[in-house]
């Protein structure tokens, strides 16, 4: 019977072959079993990609002098710095290569067909990657001297090995080329976010130099943002000579989005404010302006307040904000239960009540978001309003500047090595006649 490069008709001639109970060379039925299931393996083994247009008579003296891995998932193949003699063809399963720890995402997917080590065996260096089997696989081990003196004598399986090396190192190239450009396009993201930090920093106004001439008040702020861009915010300036605008917010969301609703939010309220002398109507107004054309349905938190510097009176609203911290004689810290209203954003409809606090000599007062209530540490305990308060409860004489720092470093001290999840912003006022 003339034979096929495969070896089809001899897989038929073996299958159709009946084997007799009494072999006459004393080999037992189990062992005639071990050798047909044998042949079926290597009839599998030589359908593989690496033995492509190659004779089945050919292929098969070679495997035969391979070994058969079966690898558990989870078992290592390859170790960097940990000698390899072998190519290993991936005959069922799959395997991935770490490139720089075994439990690292940075690496690829060998799959069934291809094959490893091919490195270590072309030049003779130690491994420099884990090869880990992701699911259970069987692989087939070609020591390096049967891979150059039996298997590359023959052209065409060299051919295919050169073909599958060729097409791994275009499949990493185009691999290295996606990353490079998804590198390059991060990059020019982050730079992008690195000048709207500035921009958005920008905004945020320089509170010492503006109130240099109000010996009445002591005021400092602050802004730690959790990312590049954010959307907490506060304001702060000088109406007149008598009166004085205060203003912190919180907007949802985060990244660019909230960014661009907190300028937008920032420029209506200081407009607003300084176009009319009612600061309910000047709430109401900002509110109108943010709901129209608002489909992503962004809000604010805010709270906005008007000093008059000379009488101490500080007449306030707070649309869905925090309640703002008071010192009083910068000793007895309490909240300040005004009313809330609705946020900025959601009803057009929504009224606003204006809240007034007299403030005397000493008073402090700190408006604040609640990226400083909300901080987590590692055990995901947050820093609550009740330790804020406690923080908070003798400032008596501290400048503003030391209690802004008092509240950061208290902060940090709580969270500890847990990464900052929100944008933590503060404004601290201090009374002083």
């Amino acid at each position: 019977m003339k034979q096929n490069k495969r070896g089809t008709e001899r897989r038929s001639s073996n299958q159709n072959q009946s084997f007799p109970l009494n072999l006459p060379d004393g080999q037992s039925i189990e062992s005639e079993r071990r050798l047909s299931k044998q042949r079926r393996q290597n009839d599998f083994i030589s359908e593989q990609s690496f033995f492509e247009k190659v004779p089945y008579d050919l292929i098969e003296p070679l495997i035969n002098l391979c070994t058969v891995l079966d690898l558990k998932a989870g078992d290592i193949l390859l170790k960097p710095q940990q000698p390899n003699r072998n190519l290993y063809l991936v005959l069922k399963g799959q395997l991935k290569v770490h490139i720089d720890k075994i439990d690292s995402e940075e690496g690829f997917i060998v799959q069934t067909g291809e094959f490893l080590g091919e490195l270590s065996v072309i030049d003779g260096q130690l491994p420099s990657a884990f090869v880990v089997a992701e699911q259970n696989s069987h692989v087939l081990s070609i020591p390096d001297d049967i891979l150059w003196n039996h298997f590359f004598i023959n052209g065409t399986i060299t051919r295919n090995f050169m073909r599958m090396f060729a097409k791994r190192l275009r499949d990493r190239n185009e691999h290295i080329q996606r990353a490079l450009e998804q590198e390059l396009r991060l990059e020019h993201l982050q730079k992008e976010l690195s000048i709207a930090h500035d921009i958005q920093a920008s905004m945020l106004p320089t509170v010492g130099d503006q109130f240099r001439k109000f010996h009445q008040v002591d005021i400092e702020a602050n802004m730690t943002p959790a990312h590049e861009v954010g959307g907490d915010f506060y304001d702060a300036f000088p109406l007149d000579k008598e009166h004085i605008c205060l203003s912190i917010g919180d907007v949802s969301g985060k990244g660019i989005p909230a960014s661009l609703f907190m300028v937008k939010t920032l420029t209506l309220l200081r407009e607003e404010v300084m176009r009319q002398d009612d600061l309910a109507a000047a709430v109401t107004n900002t509110n109108i302006k943010l709901c129209q054309d608002n489909d992503s349905c962004m809000f604010a938190t805010v709270i906005i307040g008007i000093l008059n510097v000379k009488s101490g009176i500080f007449n306030y609203i707070n649309a869905g904000h925090n309640h703002p911290l008071f010192v009083k004689g910068g000793t007895n810290s309490e909240y300040l239960k005004s009313d809330r209203g609705i946020l900025l954003g959601i009803s057009e409809n929504a009224g606003y009540s204006v809240s007034q606090l007299q403030l005397c000599k000493d008073d402090v007062l700190v408006l604040y978001t609640d990226g400083v209530t909300e901080a987590m540490n590692t055990e995901h305990q947050l820093f609550t309003d009740k330790r804020f308060q406690h923080l908070l409860s003798n400032q008596e004489k501290m400048a503003a500047v030391s209690t802004v720092q008092t509240i950061i470093s208290g902060v940090k001290a709580f969270t500890g090595s847990a990464p900052q999840s929100d944008d933590l912003t503060l404004l601290v006022l201090r009374y002083c006649v």
